[in-house]
């Protein structure tokens, strides 16, 4: 009885709810209704023409009150989030959005729902089958189609507000100037080629511009590993490491925040049909939609299906959730920034910081114990420890790739300690190491070169009875790497 009793009184609660909720989804309807612009009647005998973009609905006029009213009412969410002041700084924003694939549009196109006033789009490529995986607003039927104009279409409709200007064209030194034209309050680097990323970051750093750089989202598949770092603290990502190892060549070596993930994966590139790849095979060249084109046959080489020089020519497994996720953490982070508020707190991977601190002060002694050399003339800090330890041996022992206890130790034993004459052992090789070569004095590597032979050929005759020709002429060609980088950086 009480239950009835219950449910009747209700009854009159949940009909007026429902009624005050119909009444407000009329009046919505009937306010975008009512701002919306008319569309003029055509006289008859013209053609009727549409708008083309965000940009142009924009562009038609200055904002009346009414359509500030129906903007603040999309944003009502940001407006409750940030202040007044700060959601008047995102409104003020120009953010530029280079490469506008998985990543960046899905990082513009939350920019644009979140109130960024102008957006310019830059990509060379089109939308393929193969990319619905990922893309966050191409159809089947915008196959082929420039992404950025697919997207910018897709921005006019969901935020009119918003002038986006689509540039169908692929960053390069000779177009830089133009892309970052305008003052942008901030660039979004969503590109996966690492020379043509490179220059971005550095153009952007040496000009001040704030930018931000999406790393290597394909072949990952956890999400919790997603983080915001520092370029400097990123690891267990091979584009990541290679970016960094490139703009230390170019004396930048922190001040670019990344989105990366620390997943360890064992997916890899796609291999490329061996058929095509047999010297006597004739194919055609691949064109943009990934079709041969019919005519100009040519050998068969990994080059010839590289649509651009230089770029990627196998297939990266890409799992589509993952690329929405960094592009989503780019968005946020642009938004958190130009709002004014705090820097987004970048977090480093746990314990990476002290595990360096831990190397570098073993090395320290190292020098003073076993190699009688005074370690305040050390010519290394600790980051140059972090990068030989994270960036060229990857935190593994060059000699059995055990992460065990990891150990600097010289190479060279009557060579300082420098960046080009130190490697990863753990604890027990180095100790190994530093005891075979105690009393040695290079002569048979000396004799050899004397001789002609190469250094790695020479490193073999003198390293030989300790490590496999292998091993040696792996930790030669990692050496000659960093003599080669240490001779570029500016």
């Amino acid at each position: 009885m009480s239950m009835d009793l219950s449910s009747s009184r209700l009854l009159p609660v949940v009909a007026a709810a429902l009624v005050g909720l119909s009444v407000g989804l009329v009046s919505a309807s009937a306010l975008v209704a009512a701002r919306a612009p008319a569309a003029p009647v055509p006289a008859p005998g013209t053609a009727t023409t549409k708008p083309t973009s965000c940009g142009d609905l924009a562009a038609d006029g200055p904002a009346t009150e009414d359509d500030e009213e129906l903007i603040r009412e999309q944003l009502a969410r940001n407006y409750a989030f940030y202040t007044e002041e700060q959601m008047s700084r995102i409104r003020a924003a120009f953010v530029v959005v280079i490469g506008v694939g998985g990543v960046g549009s899905h990082a513009a196109m939350m920019l644009a729902r979140s109130g960024v006033q102008r957006l310019r789009l830059v990509d060379f490529d089109q939308v393929t089958l193969s990319s619905l995986n990922r893309h966050a607003v191409a159809e089947r039927a915008d196959v082929g189609q420039a992404k950025v104009a697919v997207l910018k279409a897709h921005l006019g409709r969901s935020a009119p507000f918003v002038q986006v200007e689509a540039v169908q064209q692929m960053y390069t030194p000779e177009s830089m100037d133009e892309i970052l034209s305008g003052g942008p309050s901030f660039v979004l680097d969503c590109i996966d080629n690492t020379s043509t990323k490179v220059h971005l970051l550095k153009s952007c750093h040496e000009r001040g511009i704030p930018v931000i750089s999406g790393m290597g989202a394909g072949a990952k598949g956890d999400p919790s590993s997603i983080q915001v770092a520092d370029i400097s603290q990123t690891t267990y990502d091979p584009l990541s490491r290679t970016t960094r190892r490139l703009l230390r060549k170019e004396g930048i070596t922190e001040g670019i925040p990344v989105v990366f993930s620390t997943e360890i994966t064992d997916r890899n590139l796609l291999p490329l049909d061996e058929k095509l790849m047999a010297p006597e095979a004739p194919v055609s060249r691949l064109s943009a939609s990934d079709a041969p084109a019919p005519g100009s046959e040519v050998k068969a080489a990994a080059q010839e299906y590289q649509m651009i020089p230089d770029f990627r020519v196998r297939i990266l497994p890409v799992l589509g959730t993952l690329p929405a996720m960094f592009g989503n953490a780019m968005a946020t982070f642009v938004l958190q920034c130009l709002s004014g508020v705090a820097p987004p707190r970048q977090i480093a991977v746990r314990g990476r910081q002290e595990l360096n601190e831990k190397i570098h002060q073993k090395l320290k002694m190292r020098d003073r114990n076993v190699y009688n050399d005074d370690p305040r003339h050390m010519p290394l800090v600790h980051s140059d420890t972090g990068y030989l330890v994270d960036e060229v041996w990857c935190c593994r022992s060059a000699v059995s790739g055990s992460p065990v206890r990891p150990t600097l130790v010289r190479w060279r034993r009557e060579l300082r300690s420098s960046v080009d004459n130190l490697v990863i052992m753990t604890q027990e090789e180095a100790d190994a190491h530093d005891r075979y070569f105690a009393e040695d004095a290079p002569a048979a590597e000396a004799a050899a070169l004397a001789a002609g032979q190469s250094v790695p050929e020479a490193a073999v005759a003198r390293f030989g009875g300790l490590y496999s020709e292998e091993v040696i002429r792996r930790v030669e060609r990692r050496l000659a790497e960093e003599r080669l980088i240490s001779e570029l950086r500016v």
